[in-house]
């Protein structure tokens, strides 16, 4: 799906046309001093390479996107990674959202052949897995986006959506990465069939590991093959280590769901 820039509706030759024109002007001066870019739905669409904020009327939440090398200049669809933070980013500046994990890493030069969003989460909620589906199907309708190839991270409260919203859609999903987060071991027969990397440290003191082992363990009694990684030494802050590392990005690109997305689940249902 080639997507079109939501221009919004189209301005008046005029005054109002001007001090639109001087404040836009006077905003990207603003963002390119601070070093970042807010992009508001109206917007054209943002620069490949550079991970950029967008608030958009469509979409469930706020998002940082990122779009990789080569998006404006080819035809192609690209993979989704849905990145989801944990509950110490949650709030309406998405500035808190690059401090850490992914989207810090990818400010600081990390380059992934993905369309890479990160959402954040209102203040004193916890992440619906719904609405992270309808986000992710309003980035379908915006973004070249392969619908095949939809991938779900996140990290301790982002660690816990991304096993729900796993359990929730697992037809729509290629694959999930849930990060020191975990989930009742009923879901396990719902989630053997989705191919999961899940990532624990061992010294965790506030997600015990053994949410993470119990649901892995669910899974393979269920006839699923999800693989685990357990940090001995590690606590709870892993994230960054599994972002840095290129085997994760290597073993998400073998997945991809069928041709045409086997329907569990609907992000308006309920």
């Amino acid at each position: 799906m080639t997507p079109t820039p939501n221009t919004g509706s189209a301005a008046t030759p005029g005054r109002g046309h001007t001090l639109e024109a001087l404040l836009a002007a006077a905003s990207l001066l603003l963002a390119a001093q601070l070093g970042w870019i807010v992009v508001e739905y109206w917007a054209s669409l943002p620069a490949p390479g550079r991970q950029v904020e967008i608030r958009s009327p469509d979409a469930p939440y706020p998002y940082l996107v990122f779009l990789p090398e080569g998006y404006a200049a080819s035809d192609r669809r690209w993979p989704l990674i849905l990145h989801l933070h944990g509950s110490g980013e949650r709030g309406h500046d998405l500035r808190a959202v690059r401090t850490t994990s992914l989207p810090r890493l990818l400010d600081r030069g990390r380059r992934v052949p993905a369309i890479v969003v990160s959402p954040q989460c209102p203040p004193g909620e916890t992440w619906s897995a719904y609405a992270i589906m309808g986000l992710a199907d309003a980035l379908t309708r915006r973004f070249a986006i392969d619908q095949r190839r939809l991938y779900a991270t996140g990290y301790s409260m982002g660690g816990y959506a991304t096993w729900e919203v796993g359990c929730t859609f697992p037809g729509r999903f290629a694959a999930i990465v849930p990060i020191c987060g975990g989930g009742p071991a009923a879901w396990g027969s719902r989630l053997a069939s989705l191919p999961t990397w899940a990532f624990h440290g061992a010294r965790d003191d506030a997600v015990p590991p053994d949410e993470t082992i119990e649901l892995v363990e669910a899974m393979r009694q269920a006839g699923g093959t999800p693989r685990l990684t357990i940090y001995d030494n590690l606590g709870h802050g892993i994230w960054d280590q599994v972002y840095a590392t290129d085997e994760v990005y290597e073993w998400l690109w073998t997945h991809e769901t069928p041709a045409e997305p086997e329907d569990k689940g609907s992000s308006n249902d309920r």
